[in-house]
């Protein structure tokens, strides 16, 4: 099913028609609907915090120390990434793919490390290597009462 973007909560208020119909169409709709509700809870909670933030130092200096914790946050991010070694990784996973299809839902992507940088191409092809994934576990339907999850990473290139 696809879902034009719509508002799910709109001036404050939840559209209990739209997310009706999106968690109709979950596994697990109830504990979906307790995340969602703890999400919603969190980003009103922070909002209210932001904005005493800004009531009590003002905007320019919010916004001044936000761009300084992403600024050091990207600088720690580019030393680690720096630490790996130059080369292309290929990463498979198989995914549950849902209650009325069997087969997998295979994503498949290519990163390359290059010095402080990472590229993930999703447009990966499949591998051309033979034999099992890494994980050494061929995918198996998944059991009524339990979510499957396979991966596989293959790297440097």
């Amino acid at each position: 099913m696809r879902i034009p973007p719509i508002r799910i909560i709109d001036r404050g208020r939840p559209n209990a028609a739209a997310l009706e119909l999106i968690f109709a169409n979950m596994r697990g709709p109830r504990e979906r609907k307790g995340d969602f509700d703890a999400m919603i809870g969190t980003c009103m909670k922070a909002a209210e915090r932001v904005e005493g933030l800004a009531a009590r130092y003002g905007v320019p200096t919010v916004r001044g120390a936000v761009e300084l914790l992403m600024d050091r946050a990207e600088q720690r991010m580019r030393r680690a990434i720096g630490q790996l070694r130059d080369g292309e990784y290929l990463y498979e996973a198989h995914l549950e793919s849902g209650r009325e299809r069997l087969e997998p839902l295979t994503v498949r992507a290519k990163v390359t490390v290059a010095g402080d940088r990472i590229t993930v191409d999703l447009t990966a092809p499949r591998r051309s290597r033979r034999g099992r994934p890494m994980s050494g576990q061929p995918w198996r339907p998944p059991e009524p009462s339990r979510s499957s999850s396979r991966s596989s990473i293959q790297g440097p290139t």
